[in-house]
């Protein structure tokens, strides 16, 4: 290497040489840095064309899969009364298993709807009794069912609103049974939504849930925990 003797010793000539070879070699330099960039977005390029390709076929696959489910479910139901093995009227859920009793088709309907104006006073009800009864008595429980009267977005939930009316039966107060009451006849039907459930039994014989949930495998929390590691 040339120090600062080495350099003034040399002729012009070989300064113009010296500084080709170092434009040379920042120019070579920069090319590759240019084609390892271009490398990673090829393969950039490449990985989401195929995760997305992939995605879509197996879209494709499971909106299939969950019309075949509708149309075969809903006719086999109509055979289920037929043979007595559903209601006549009935317009629910069921579950069918194979005759090895090992696997598991389940439809659940679930009912969407709304409180109206009712819950209002079933509110007033419910507070007035817990101010007069419970708060000086039981402050956890008080603290409990005032959290699950909180409203989301301004509407009460419908699985705190269950919550609270498994309670129903503790007191014989005239508010707080009043309150359950009207909760009860404040939610309106809007819609009924349907949805399957498969499930199986694994080697130790216990009923175990197949997720067809794409997000709930956890292969990303999986791959962080490594990287922290």
């Amino acid at each position: 290497m040339y120090n600062t003797q080495n350099l003034s010793a040399l002729t012009e000539e070989q300064k113009r040489e010296l500084i080709a070879a170092a434009k040379l070699l920042e120019k070579e330099t920069k090319a590759q840095e240019e084609e390892k960039y271009k490398a990673y977005e090829d393969l950039r390029n490449q990985m989401v064309n195929e995760f997305v390709a992939k995605a879509r076929t197996m879209e494709a696959l499971m909106k299939q899969y969950h019309a075949d489910m509708i149309a075969n479910i809903m006719t086999f139901r109509d055979l289920m009364r037929d043979f007595g093995d559903l209601r006549k009227n009935s317009q629910g859920g069921f579950s069918i298993m194979n005759n090895d009793l090992d696997c598991k088709v389940i439809l659940h309907k679930k009912k969407i709807g709304e409180y109206n104006e009712l819950a209002n006073l079933a509110e007033e009800h419910i507070r007035g009794f817990l101010e007069r009864s419970i708060k000086h008595i039981s402050q956890d429980f008080y603290d409990i069912i005032v959290k699950l009267l909180e409203r989301k977005k301004g509407k009460l939930e419908y699985s705190r609103v269950l919550e609270i009316l498994s309670f129903e039966d503790k007191f014989e107060d005239e508010d707080w049974k009043k309150g359950c009451e009207l909760l009860k006849k404040s939610f309106q039907i809007t819609s009924s939504k349907y949805y399957f459930e498969f499930q199986a039994k694994n080697a130790n014989g216990a009923w175990e849930r197949i997720d067809l949930n794409f997000s709930s495998y956890g292969q990303v929390e999986l791959i962080e925990e490594k990287q922290d590691a």
